[in-house]
Parts: C-alpha cells; structure tokens; sequence
C-alpha cells in the first residue's frame, strides 16, 4: 500500500471492566482509581476510570495495523489526557499522515 500526506484512519473501542481487568492482569496496573467504587467515589473523577495505557494502546493498534500498518514503529510519543475514559464509554483515536520522508519509509511505497 502506498502512503501519502492527507491519508487517516479512525479505531475505536467500548472499554469495560473486562478490559480494565485484562490490562491489569499484564501490567499490574491495578490503581483502586480502576476497581474500587468506593475509593473513586471520593476523587475528582467520581467514579471508576480506566487506566491510560487503554487508550495508548488503542492508538498503538492503529499505527501498527491501520495506518501506516504493519511494520510501524513510534520513535518518539507525547501524551495529553484531555479527560478520564470511564468504564462503559466508546474511545476513538484518530490518525492522519501529515508528513512522510520517502528516504526513511521506502518499502511503503514500493
């Protein structure tokens, strides 16, 4: 598949507390922020929220399969969490190529 400035790609997920369970089985992540009602009752978010690395992956997984897919790698990511993710609510991420070096990608366009 060729690449090209302007190209984009959306994925999108429900996140439950499967998913909040699941990622704290292999990341050990498990914050009372994520499985305890209580506990988060008295923070400022009110009510369970998933960890973050969730949608950090979410965003992974368009990368390496969507766009610009297989083979990708990050070589640098900065993040900014605008607004918890609570259980039970639909993320998208979003991408859209707006620059590419043909020196350093070239299998992509072969």
């Amino acid at each position: 598949m060729a690449i090209a400035v302007g190209q984009n790609a959306t994925r999108s997920m429900t996140v439950t507390s499967d998913t909040v369970r699941r990622y704290a089985e292999l990341t050990g992540d498990r914050n009372p922020l994520h499985f305890d009602e209580e506990f988060a009752a008295k923070t400022r978010f009110g009510r369970l929220i998933s960890q973050g690395g969730i949608a950090v992956g979410l965003e992974h997984a368009l990368a390496a399969m969507d766009l610009p897919g297989p083979g990708t790698v990050f070589t640098e990511q900065y993040w900014v969490f605008p607004a918890p993710v609570y259980i039970g609510d639909t993320i998208t991420v979003e991408g859209r190529i707006t620059e590419w070096r043909e020196s350093r990608n070239s299998r992509w366009n072969s």
